[in-house]
């Protein structure tokens, strides 16, 4: 996947790069990032299917703002007597997706690389650390590929809220709440 060059070129998939990388950290940080990308999707498609925005729109709003349209299409739904066990399923979701998107995908953007060690083959192993707003503490985001492929994993534990919000969505769209 990666290999190192004379000239100090690391190559990724037949393409040069300055920047030195492992090819199990790639992977397993492409993972991480590509389930949190598909979670977020899944929140448009939520907003999309209970007809409260149209895909251009929230697929322009950052997560945070995708999660707070989320918790006002809750309220819109605890407001009618029809919406309220959709409510609290949306509920769950927001909880859901906030968690992974506070807990995992702030961090992996934020992360900074530092020296791990080294893999079993002696080559150079990079480690993610996240600095804390304060700028003295800071925490390990990952020491090997397989952490970040535990984060992966973490960040797909909202797939099941975020698909049960989506069908109770589909199943009463806003538009069946009107009298």
């Amino acid at each position: 996947m990666t290999e190192d060059h004379e000239d100090g070129t690391h190559v990724t998939l037949g393409r040069r790069f300055r920047t030195p990388a492992h090819p199990h950290v790639l992977a397993a940080l492409g993972r991480a990032l590509y389930c949190f990308l598909s979670l977020e999707e899944s929140v448009t498609a939520i907003l999309f299917d209970a007809g409260a925005a149209t895909l251009s729109m929230t697929r322009a709003k950052m997560a945070g703002d995708k999660e707070q349209a989320i918790v006002d299409l809750a309220d819109r739904y605890r407001s009618s007597p029809l919406g309220g066990a959709v409510a609290v399923t949306l509920d769950q979701a927001v909880v859901a997706f906030r968690s992974a998107r506070k807990s995992v995908r702030n961090e992996l953007l934020h992360a900074h690389p530092y020296t791990a060690g080294e893999d079993g083959e002696g080559n150079y192993l990079p480690g993610l650390a996240y600095t804390a707003k304060d700028g003295q503490s800071w925490k390990t985001v990952s020491r090997t590929p397989e952490d970040l492929l535990d984060l992966a994993t973490e960040i797909e534990h909202a797939v099941d809220p975020l698909s049960a919000a989506r069908n109770a969505v589909q199943t009463l769209p806003l538009s069946a709440l009107q009298p």
